[in-house]
């Protein structure tokens, strides 16, 4: 069977689980780096592999039962929201909000303005939560503000964006359709 002959469900599934899978090993092997370093225990990477790798299990095991399941499109970004909560909250890098942009892209394949809502809103609300915590316990130097600006300024303007989008995405096929159904309609005239 070809790619294009696939289910659109099947498609999106197949590039979400790719693209997660990625993502997940990509970050496993620099935090591996960082357990080498020094920079992190062992436990913390113990903990941060179980929050990457078994959200992404029960998505790929839900695919592999029926690669049409709605699973992976509601799982995903849940799964993936708790990890990178875990993240951003564990983290002493200022761009490691970076992480939810790469994955909010990859929910546009499935064309759903509300999931994306809930995602970029659940991420940005996060990032707010964050920044409200290093403030309340004094962790946030003057030198800090500019990077905090900037992600929740950036966080702010990829959500918007994705909701404009996604809003365009979901009207152009009803558009089309009105379209084709206006002219069979004047060619039946």
């Amino acid at each position: 069977m070809n790619y294009k002959d696939y289910s659109d469900m099947k498609r999106c599934n197949g590039a979400a689980l790719f693209a997660y899978g990625f993502m997940n090993v990509t970050l496993i092997i620099c935090y591996i780096i960082e357990v080498l370093k020094k920079s992190r225990t062992i436990s913390y990477l113990l903990i941060f592999s179980l929050l990457a790798l078994v959200p992404f299990f029960v998505c790929l095991f839900s695919y592999r039962k029926d690669y049409d399941t709605p699973i992976v499109k509601r799982c995903m970004p849940v799964g993936f929201w708790i990890f990178y909560t875990f993240i951003i909250f564990t983290t002493i890098s200022p761009v490691a909000y970076v992480y939810a942009i790469v994955v909010g892209t990859v929910l546009f394949c499935y064309n759903d303005a509300k999931l994306l809502i809930r995602f970029t809103g659940a991420i940005l609300l996060s990032n707010v939560g964050q920044v409200i915590y290093t403030g309340i316990t004094h962790q946030i130097a003057s030198e800090d503000l500019p990077n905090i600006e900037i992600r929740i300024g950036s966080l702010i303007l990829f959500t918007l964006y994705s909701i404009a989008s996604s809003h365009v995405m979901e009207a152009n096929p009803m558009h089309v359709c009105r379209q084709l159904k206006r002219k069979r309609n004047m060619q039946q005239s």
